[in-house]
Order: structure tokens, then C-alpha cells, then sequence
């Protein structure tokens, strides 16, 4: 059973970045022809933030060595 991650999304210097308990933040960076969709510079995972009917983010999946995780949007 896989535990749910606690992501901490922040952009700083004007690039996008992503911290969770488990590693420091790393910086991500947007697709070609992917909207919402990112990839950490080593290639290996993705992040898919997902919209709700108004245009706010509610969640980010993680997409990493073949499985996804998601996680929704805490209240600010």
C-alpha cells in the first residue's frame, strides 16, 4: 500500500517547483503540447495538475516508474 504524498508547489525565480517530504524542491518544466502537464529535468517522472469546470487547480498526479499517484488541493 502506497502512503498519499504532501506536494508544495511554489513557483521562485519565475520556475516552477515541487518539494515533498521525501526530497528537497526540484524544479519542473512544461510540456510541448501538454497543457498542465510537467516534467522534472532528469526525464524520468511527470506531474499532471487537474482543473476543476472554473480553471483552479484541484489536484497533481504523479506520474513515476510506471504508476500514478494523486493528491488534491489543500485550502490555502
Amino acid at each position: 500500500m502506497q502512503r498519499n504524498l504532501d506536494f508544495d508547489v511554489k513557483v521562485e525565480g519565475g520556475q516552477l517547483g515541487l518539494r515533498s517530504a521525501n526530497w528537497e524542491r526540484r524544479r519542473v518544466f512544461p510540456m510541448v503540447d501538454r497543457p498542465d502537464r510537467f516534467a522534472y529535468d532528469y526525464g524520468r517522472s511527470q506531474l499532471q495538475f487537474e482543473r476543476d469546470a472554473g480553471g483552479n487547480v484541484v489536484a497533481v498526479v504523479l506520474f513515476e516508474g510506471g504508476e500514478f499517484r494523486m493528491q488534491r488541493r489543500l485550502a490555502d
